[in-house]
């Protein structure tokens, strides 16, 4: 079992690494669904770029679009109109994201969507992107059920089930059906199909009902995250891309179906190949090789791992357990239990130990602690973190919000504003009522009485519990004031949470669920 699962893991390492496949020409319904892209980076910035492309129907015969756009704090908002090849990030994409993106040709983003046809129900293209892609919403909510005949007037209901029995009707069929005007009857049908429920062909020649398509679940959110494409490597100015036909065949071979199955099956085929050499030469030892991994393996589980787990959590936890220990987080025992197993793992490589490959593994695990240490530690792994959550529990229909600070619940002063009413609360964890009719949630915690014990980061997290235990973001927006800095985020467009470094001395969060943007502001920048 233990050389299945480490098969396992090694094969999907391996399929990480792999470039993956070419973007799938994605299909997104009028205002149904949207494709969300993320920046790309080793080291991810927490107030990196994310933008958000919505389909919204046919203007002027064009396909329009929404986009979100979310950098740094600020927000736009845009709608535009394009048609084949659209560039959004590039040299030639809208100058409103330009102009937020001063370093966007520096940063070698880039974002083209291939539009291959557009209707006033739905819209497919191809995304080709250096950023990571995601859909968010459902797949195809064209046509009609019996949901929608239901909701229609009795006149309009009876007109296409009429149609969707004949098998299709051109207008004047529908007009003598129906005993009126051809005129009339013409303008009831492009309604109609302006609703998505009818297809007109061209010209209006003849009218069909437009069946929706059974509802599948949904695939989860990592299997469009593996279908999103990886960014092409950036020359320097002026350099040629020097690729050989014969090494552009090898390429496409390893990149295919089954060139990706042996690049992925070969850690496990070298790990068995050292194990028969091992065998057929008599030097390997099952004794020694229980005994090496029990050091390094032991050392780590049972030390290392631990120490720094509960480093982090004391310092970034966002739910306070019941029973809190406060001496299994002092220093003193943390960096003593620490030093204990690295000191374990140094005195057999270079003490206990005599064959040389063991002391070599050793002092390379040792080495391997410590820098893993240390770029947790310049990474922010232990840096103390202000939490705010927002949580609405829909099997219970109820809302909660909860504030920590350094691992401790944080009493805070919180005012809930209802249309003309409001309501002021000094808790760190509460019920907020009528969560429906809350227009604002404004957080100000207060701050840590010694100064080391300072929160240097702040989480925001909103969000709502649906009754099979996913977590969703709501709608909305988070307003974030540290000193004199103000910074706004998309709540979905952020996935639920804003995580970023507290600079000033007071901190200021202003929640507003339910937010519906302004359908008159066609670029609204906040």
């Amino acid at each position: 079992m233990a050389t299945i699962h480490f098969s396992l893991a090694l094969s999907n390492l391996t399929r990480e690494w792999l470039p993956a496949a070419a973007a799938p020409i994605v299909v997104l319904p009028r205002q149904g669904a949207r494709l969300l892209f993320e920046e790309r980076r080793r080291r991810r910035s927490r107030d990196g770029l994310r933008l958000a492309v919505t389909y919204l129907g046919l203007r002027g015969g064009d396909p329009a679009f929404g986009l979100d756009v979310s950098l740094g704090g600020a927000l736009r908002r845009i709608e535009t109109s394009a048609a084949g090849s659209w560039q959004i990030l590039g040299p030639a994409g809208p100058p409103a994201i330009v102009d937020l993106m001063p370093g966007l040709r520096q940063r070698g983003l880039s974002l083209v969507l291939d539009i291959i046809d557009a209707s006033p129900q739905g819209v497919r293209l191809k995304p080709t992107s250096s950023l990571r892609t995601t859909v968010e919403g459902a797949w195809d909510t064209s046509g009609f059920s019996l949901a929608d005949v239901l909701a229609l007037a009795d006149p309009d209901a009876e007109l296409v089930g009429w149609i969707m029995r004949q098998g299709g009707a051109t207008a004047s069929e529908a007009a003598r059906h129906a005993g009126e005007d051809e005129p009339e009857v013409t303008a009831r049908l492009r309604a109609l199909a302006e609703q998505g429920l009818v297809r007109e062909a061209e010209a209006g020649s003849r009218f069909t009902a437009r069946l929706a398509p059974r509802r599948r679940r949904a695939l989860p959110e990592e299997i469009w995250s593996a279908l999103s494409q990886e960014p092409e490597p950036r020359y320097p100015t002026g350099a040629a891309r020097h690729r050989s036909p014969h090494w552009q065949g090898v390429r496409g071979a390893l990149l295919g179906r089954r060139g990706r199955f042996m690049l992925e099956a070969a850690p496990v085929f070298a790990c068995f190949a050292v194990t028969e050499w091992l065998l057929l030469t008599g030097s390997g030892s099952f004794a020694g090789l229980i005994g090496f991994t029990g050091v390094i393996v032991g050392s780590l589980l049972a030390g290392i791992f631990p120490v720094l787990l509960l480093v982090a959590s004391r310092r970034k936890g966002e739910h306070m357990p019941r029973p809190v220990h406060r001496l299994l987080g002092h220093p003193v025992l943390l960096g003593g239990l620490y030093l204990l197993f690295l000191g374990n793992v140094l005195v057999h490589g270079l003490v206990i130990w005599k064959e040389p490959w063991l002391r070599a593994g050793a002092v390379l695990v040792a080495a391997g602690i410590v820098s893993m240490t240390a770029r947790m530690i310049s990474n922010g792994t232990f840096t103390r973190r202000l939490n705010i959550e927002v949580r609405e529990d829909q099997a219970e229909g109820r809302t909660f919000f909860a504030v920590t600070a350094d691992g401790q619940q944080s009493t805070s002063s919180i005012t809930l504003t209802y249309g003309d009413s409001e309501r002021h609360l000094q808790a760190s964890a509460a019920e907020i009522p009528a969560f429906s009719s809350l227009r604002h949630a404004v957080f100000e915690p207060g701050l840590a009485p010694a100064p080391r014990q300072t929160p240097r980061q702040l989480k925001v997290r909103v969000h709502k519990v649906t009754s099979d235990g996913d977590s969703e973001p709501i709608s909305g927006s988070i307003t974030v004031q540290t000193g004199d800095e103000t910074k706004r985020y998309d709540i979905k467009l952020a996935k639920g949470q804003v995580t970023l470094p507290l600079t000033g001395a007071t901190y200021r969060v202003d929640i507003e669920p339910n937010e519906i943007p302004d359908p008159k502001a066609q670029d609204h920048d906040t």
